[in-house]
């Protein structure tokens, strides 16, 4: 399989905690909103990182990441305007499938990265009709603005010390606000026991078969 190159054009540090790099590619890729790319740092370190947004007219790819202690992590610390990142991709079968069904976007924290590619993807085709539930811990997690969605957009802080105004988990939001979901596809993406926990909600409490639920877990 060819690598693939991309220049780093911009890099936006978010309290320490997540990277945002947008990557110049020297060639167009094929691409499905949700999957991700596999990022080669050196023969012997890679990482799979979703892709948060592609511009095929610029060919820029964006990614979101949240930063730990490992060596992914701390080889992008370094990174700077200009550096080249090889990578191999896009993969995944978590992407948008388009039916006639209405959709309900569900994230957790950095999970929201495939889910936004989802959604600028919704709105270049001008699609309107879905939700998203993002569940974060904190409301500084939130580092990226739905608020453009109105009511379309539920944001959730677990936070018990947080004066949010949606303060709980997003299963606690879930049956009051979800619209149409006997009509709906959803797109889960998170934390792997969290996913799990949101499907088995929604396959339980609302009757939803499970081939209309698509999970993705990182």
């Amino acid at each position: 399989m060819v690598n693939k190159v991309g220049i780093i054009k911009h890099i936006e540090n978010i309290d320490n905690k997540y990277l945002i790099i947008s990557l110049k590619l020297d060639e167009n890729i094929e691409y499905k909103s949700g999957q991700y790319i596999i990022v080669l740092f050196s023969e012997r370190l890679r990482r799979s990182y979703s892709i948060c947004s592609f511009n095929e007219n610029e060919m820029i790819l964006t990614l979101a990441i949240k930063l730990d202690n490992g060596e992914g992590s701390n080889f992008l610390r370094k990174i700077k305007i200009g550096d080249k990142l090889d990578f191999l991709g896009p993969f995944g079968n978590f992407f948008y499938r388009d039916t006639n069904n209405a959709t309900v976007l569900i994230a957790t924290g950095i999970g929201i990265t495939p889910i936004h590619a989802i959604i600028k993807y919704f709105d270049k085709c001008n699609n309107t009709d879905f939700q998203l539930f993002w569940g974060v811990k904190y409301e500084k997690d939130f580092i990226f603005d739905f608020t453009y969605l109105g009511d379309r957009y539920i944001p959730v802080v677990s936070d018990d010390f947080s004066n949010f105004y949606n303060k709980g988990y997003i299963t606690d939001f879930l049956l009051d606000n979800l619209k149409d979901f006997d009509k709906s596809d959803f797109y889960i993406c998170g934390d792997p026991r969290i996913v799990r926990s949101i499907k088995s909600y929604i396959e339980n409490k609302f009757f939803i078969n499970k081939e209309r639920i698509y999970t993705e877990k990182f």
